[in-house]
């Protein structure tokens, strides 16, 4: 795999949960900061044939992308299914552990 930025994983729990994390780097910006006007005038990562162009610097996407070497913020969604209907929900903001693997779909 060539990506960079893995900013989401999916995981499951013993009590039925599907759990979807988003990195979120986010949480670790200080209002006003040069990080923070960098971000605000970038918006998003832009992906061009030629390139990318990313929202972060390159610090930042280590420091928040997973496989993690090191606790990493992130929102956590979460849906539990039961015969196929929805039957309760959250979003939280969560710690995704150290150790987190990746996987392909190769």
């Amino acid at each position: 795999p060539t990506t960079v930025e893995v900013d989401d994983a999916i995981s499951f729990d013993e009590k039925g949960w599907i759990h979807v994390h988003i990195a979120d780097p986010a949480s670790s910006l200080v209002p006003g900061s040069d990080l923070d006007r960098w971000v605000r005038e970038r918006a998003s990562s832009i992906y061009l044939p030629a390139g990318k162009i990313a929202m972060l610097p390159m610090e930042e996407v280590e420091r928040h992308s997973l496989p993690v070497r090191k606790p990493v913020k992130a929102l956590t969604f979460s849906a539990r299914l039961e015969g196929g209907q929805l039957v309760d929900f959250r979003v939280a903001p969560t710690m995704l552990p150290q150790g987190v693997r990746r996987v392909s779909y190769e």
